[in-house]
């Protein structure tokens, strides 16, 4: 187990957690003030919008999922405890799909069975189907979320909504695919 609970922790470093293997435990609840589960910590001027002279930045969008680093895997992680922490982003299922898979596409925590992401903004954002979009980027081993144990109702709307994301890419695809046509149809009329 390692718990570092209330210790005001902004992020977890690239290389703190490596080697591992064994732990099971991992509590960083209460009192941080998570904003990453992995590399640089967020800038505090730049997060507040201020520099010298409290002059207004150039908003600078967050980082695309692709360019996170990756946490390390962790094999024989059960419990992982963001709880109280302000670990959360625009799309946090889509962060932790990205963060949580290895670099060879392999899962980082392929025994979790629990997590606790109360009281952080990652659980606003995800809104009312946040344990349905947990199970979209978590292993099938996790059972308890935010201290409650899964139903098969909890399953279904994950299959539900993994269904429906499916039917957007397809729809999507395909809209792009007739717009293409359409354009290439509009350079042959004008060609000819």
């Amino acid at each position: 187990s390692l718990r570092v609970a209330s210790n005001q922790l902004t992020h977890v470093g690239e290389d703190a957690l490596q080697g591992l293997d064994e732990l099971q435990l991992l509590d960083l609840h209460g009192g941080n003030t998570l904003h990453t589960l992995t590399g640089k910590p967020i800038d505090k001027a730049a997060e507040d919008g201020e520099e010298d002279g409290g002059e207004q930045q150039e908003e600078v969008p967050p980082p695309s999922p692709r360019s996170l680093p990756k946490f390390p895997p962790l094999p024989s992680l059960k419990t992982l405890n963001l709880s109280s922490t302000q670990f959360g982003a625009e799309k946090p299922a889509d962060i932790l799909a990205a963060v949580l898979t290895t670099s060879s596409g392999d899962r980082a925590l392929p025994e979790l069975r629990e997590i606790d992401i109360s009281d952080t903004p990652a659980l606003a954002a995800m809104g009312d189907d946040f344990k349905a979009e947990l199970l979209l980027v978590l292993p099938k081993t996790l059972r308890t979320v935010n201290g409650e144990a899964l139903t098969l109702e909890d399953l279904k709307a994950s299959e539900d909504l993994r269904q429906a994301r499916i039917a957007e890419r397809e729809e999507k695809e395909r809209l792009e695919a007739e717009a293409r046509a359409a354009a290439e149809d509009v350079e042959r009329v004008a060609e000819e």
